[in-house]
Parts: structure tokens; C-alpha cells; sequence
């Protein structure tokens, strides 16, 4: 079967080849668990730290702040609910109304349990109110959680001015990074983010493994209990094969991206260019100045957006309509919703999102079938 056009990278990047082939040893001849005690064993568990200092190394981070997950969702969660438990005295949660449902989740459950949740809204284009933010911080707050670069329209939120906020006003922040890990995030090592969440398969590395970045000194309650794996925070084997596949998909993407990002933000212009002029009724969601490099949202008012992706995929073009996360869902999109976008155009919504490989004939192809 012919592959498709690929057009669906924030859902997931295609596994890069150096993660493949790093992880091909630790399905055969290095299986041990890292945890045991014979000479084996220890040789994965230094390989598993190699790879952890390589990984901090690439985000800016020190070692021992880098923890190993199943993913962001997993992140997401550990971070939201191990702040929040470990600081009972603030029982004040702020986050966004266009975050992933992982942290809109968990902060409905933590509602629920007597949490006081603040959601901080978007513009028509999905810019934060940072006058909004100012007010709602203060000493009653455990954590803001609010994500780098919106999954859906790729607007990307000011996080180093958020950070520089939420210190001087003596809050924690977890950023979801999701999106932005090896797509050009600057280095942590200059930015007072307390807590980062990521997965690998956003970047070209295996699905199920991801990371969550804690500072030191930050107090936080572990999720998964059972074992003194990662530093006694989060229980569990970790999956050495995943991690081995994840260090080195980040590598060659921060290696990669200062020239592969202009070039797909050429290329995702050139795709809004021939759209837009092809079809004058057609909205872009998102501000141009703050979208990522990769990310085009379009809204057509009279069509069914995920009619359009299964029609598309049937021409052998693959995109969304939104989030994968939310793809089964039959409501509209809570971030289009949250932006104003009018609801005879959220449903027809479709997310093109790209990613390397793809060249100039791809794009013009792909704007034909749309």
C-alpha cells in the first residue's frame, strides 16, 4: 500500500531512523533490567543514564532533574497532582482554557475534589491576557499549568515573559511541551520553568515514552507508587528500549531543526498561500506572528472538517480536524470554541501539520486534493 502525504505531525512524527536503530539492541542482546545487580543489568543501567545525562544535556537541564515517563499525558498528571498534593496550604490551580485535555482533566478532578481551578482565557486569535494572568496569581496558588505551543493552531504562548511572571509573583509553573521539545525550544537552562512535560513520538521518537523535567528544590508527590525506580519518584521498570529510541530522536532533532525549521515554515506558507487563494472563505485560526513553524488551522464555514479528513485520507492524504486526542469526539473543538471561532466554522476545521521529508511538490499535491 503507497504511503499517504503525511500532514499530521503534531499527532506524530514518523520514527526517525537513529531512534530505531538505538533501540534495536535493547530488544535483543541488552534486556536486563537496569534495576538488577549483575554485570549486565549494570551495563544497561549506565547505558539508561548515558542517555539521560545526553537528554539533559539537549534540554538544558541537570541530570537528576530529568525523569522518565510513559508520556506527556503521564507527565501532565504527575506534574498537576504531585504540586498541588505536595503544597496543601495553596489550593488554588490557574491553567488555560485551550490546554490539552490531559491538564483540562485533571484539573476538573481536582475541582472536584475542592481545588479552586482558574482558567485564563485566549483572544480571538489564542493570545494569552498576561493582564489576566497577573491578576489571578498570588499566594494562594500552587501551580500554573499552561502548555508552549497549542497542539490545534500551533499559537505559542510567550513563555518566557509567563515564567518571568509566575517567578517574581513566587509560583510554580509546568509547561506543557509537548509540541515544542525538539522544534526549536530554547535552552531551560535560562528559562525559571519549574516542571516540563514531553513525549517522544512528537519528535520522532517511540509512542509511550516521554519525560517530565523537575528543578531541584521543586516539591513533588509521586503518581505512581510501588518501587524506588527514578529516584524513588516514579515506580515502574523503566522502558530502556523507549528511552534509548527517545535520546536519540532528540538529538538529531535539535541537531536538525535550525535548518528544517525554516524550511517546513516555508513550506506550511506556500500550503496556507495556494488554500487561501483557492478558496477566499477560508479562516486561519491563530495569529501570524505567534504560530509555530509547522502548523497551519484553517475553518471552512459549510463543511463537516471530519468528513473532509476521511475523504482526504481516502485520496491518500492524512490530517485532522483537531486534536488526535479528541478526534472520536462528536463536539467541537474547545480550543476554536474558546477563541470565538463562529460554530457554523469550528466544524469545519481541519489542522495540517508538517513535518520533515515533505518538499514543495508534496505541498502543492496535498493543496489540489484540499
Amino acid at each position: 500500500m503507497k504511503s499517504p502525504l503525511y500532514l499530521d505531525h503534531n499527532a506524530t512524527a514518523p520514527l526517525r531512523p537513529e531512534a530505531r536503530e538505538a533501540m534495536l539492541t535493547y530488544l535483543g542482546d541488552r534486556d536486563a533490567n537496569p534495576s538488577s545487580l549483575y554485570l549486565e543489568a549494570e551495563q544497561v543501567r549506565a547505558d539508561l543514564e548515558d542517555a539521560r545525562s545526553r537528554m539533559a544535556a539537549a534540554l538544558g537541564v541537570r541530570r537528576g532533574e530529568l525523569y522518565f515517563t510513559s508520556g506527556a499525558t503521564e507527565s501532565i498528571n504527575w506534574a498537576v497532582r504531585g504540586v498541588v498534593a505536595a503544597q496543601s496550604e495553596k489550593r488554588r490551580l490557574l491553567t488555560t482554557v485551550v490546554e490539552h485535555s490531559a491538564t483540562l482533566d485533571v484539573a476538573s478532578r481536582l475541582e472536584e475534589e475542592g481545588v479552586d481551578v482558574t482558567l485564563l482565557r485566549v483572544d480571538r486569535e489564542g493570545r494569552l491576557d498576561l493582564d489576566e494572568l497577573k491578576a489571578s496569581l498570588g499566594d494562594d496558588v500552587a501551580l500554573l499549568s499552561i502548555m508552549w505551543t497549542n497542539n490545534e493552531t500551533g499559537v505559542e504562548f510567550d513563555i518566557p515573559t509567563v515564567a518571568a511572571l509566575c517567578r517574581e509573583a513566587g509560583v510554580l509553573i509546568h509547561v506543557d511541551a509537548a509540541q515544542k521539545v525538539g522544534r526549536g525550544m530554547p535552552s531551560l537552562a535560562d528559562l525559571p520553568v519549574d516542571l516540563l512535560s514531553f513525549s517522544a513520538h512528537k519528535f520522532g521518537g517511540p509512542k509511550g515514552t516521554g519525560g517530565l523535567v523537575v528543578r531541584r528544590g521543586v516539591g513533588l508527590r509521586p503518581l505512581i507508587w510501588g518501587s524506588r525506580h527514578e529516584g524513588g519518584r516514579r515506580g515502574g521498570t523503566e522502558n530502556v528500549a523507549g528511552i534509548m529510541g527517545m535520546a536519540a530522536a532528540l538529538e538529531e532533532s535539535v541537531a536538525r531543526w535550525p535548518e528544517e525549521g525554516p524550511r517546513i515554515q516555508a513550506l506550511r506558507d506556500r500550503l496556507q498561500h495556494h488554500l487561501t487563494q483557492a478558496l477566499p472563505d477560508l479562516i486561519i485560526n491563530g495569529a501570524e506572528e505567534c504560530r509555530n513553524e509547522n502548523t497551519l488551522s484553517v475553518a471552512c464555514p459549510g463543511i463537516e472538517g471530519h468528513g473532509v479528513v476521511l475523504t482526504l485520507s481516502q485520496k491518500g492524504l492524512a490530517c485532522a480536524s483537531g486534536s488526535a486526542c479528541t478526534a472520536h469526539d462528536d463536539g467541537p473543538s474547545h480550543v476554536l470554541a474558546a477563541m470565538g471561532v463562529d460554530g457554523h466554522c469550528i466544524h469545519g476545521a481541519l489542522r495540517f501539520s508538517l513535518g520533515e521529508g515533505l518538499q514543495e511538490d508534496d505541498i502543492d499535491h496535498a493543496a489540489e486534493l484540499i
